[in-house]
């Protein structure tokens, strides 16, 4: 396996943490799915978060968007803020990418996009929808046609542009993988690399490791809720750790 890739300039370069969790705790009902965690995350970097079924991924970026609540605290570019709900978080620049993409079907590509833009004003509605366009410019001739006439690959795209709609500072997409091919799943890593390249944290949070592995800079493993195990840490061998829990070739 290749090693975990790094932009140039290492971490030792000039970023700065955007995201900070501190004791972030997430509950489901007298479950404790996401326990105490301390968490860093820097700006323009691309991160997978990896773990098995039920190690608290889902419900970590559920959180983040203010789908579910939490305890502890979360800063964004140092300043502490409160997730609410989903409204609040995209505030923040907050945007989730859900696994089962959420498009509405009966809608079609263009109103899915205006729907991604709630938040935005009116006025810079069309420019927004122009940007996701533009970077994916395989929905052009489908704007008008209803949302669940495109492919498997053309849904995650328009989910994700829905979600770029917002102009997040930190993108979640959870589960991304599922049910792609190989070649749009390279298409996908090229682009949330481009999109880190622009000073947005991209969190991938997947089962799938075998994709991610040495795709992203940085990777996370969950387990029970909480971290095991950080590639950005040299005390701990992260293929190592993995190979305990997925089928690494």
């Amino acid at each position: 396996m290749s090693p975990l890739p790094k932009r140039a300039g290492g971490p030792e370069a000039a970023r700065k943490a955007l995201v900070e969790l501190n004791g972030f705790t997430v509950r489901r009902g007298e479950l404790t799915v996401i326990d105490g965690l301390d968490l860093w995350l820097e700006s323009g970097t691309t991160i997978g978060l990896v773990g098995a079924n039920g190690s608290g991924k889902t419900s970590l970026v559920e959180a983040l968007a203010g789908l579910i609540p939490s305890t502890g605290e979360i800063r964004l570019g140092g300043a502490p803020v409160e997730l609410r709900n989903p409204r609040r978080a995209l505030d923040h620049g907050i945007a989730l990418c859900p696994a089962h993409r959420g498009i509405f079907a009966r809608m079609t590509v263009r109103e899915n996009l205006l729907v991604g833009g709630f938040t935005v004003a009116k006025s810079r509605l069309g420019e927004r929808v122009a940007a996701q366009l533009e970077r994916f410019p395989g929905l052009v001739p489908r704007l008008d046609l209803p949302a669940g006439q495109l492919s498997g690959g053309e849904r995650q795209q328009l989910a994700i542009a829905r979600a770029l709609m917002a102009a997040p500072r930190l993108l979640l997409l959870d589960e991304p993988s599922r049910g792609l091919s190989p070649a749009v799943i390279d298409s996908l890593l090229r682009l949330i690399d481009e999109l880190a390249g622009t000073g947005m944290v991209v969190l991938v949070a997947d089962q799938a490791v075998d994709w991610l592995y040495g795709r992203v800079e940085r990777l996370l493993i969950l387990s029970n809720g909480k971290l095991i195990a950080d590639s950005l840490e040299g005390t701990t061998s992260i293929e190592e750790i993995a190979s305990r829990y997925f089928d690494l070739n």
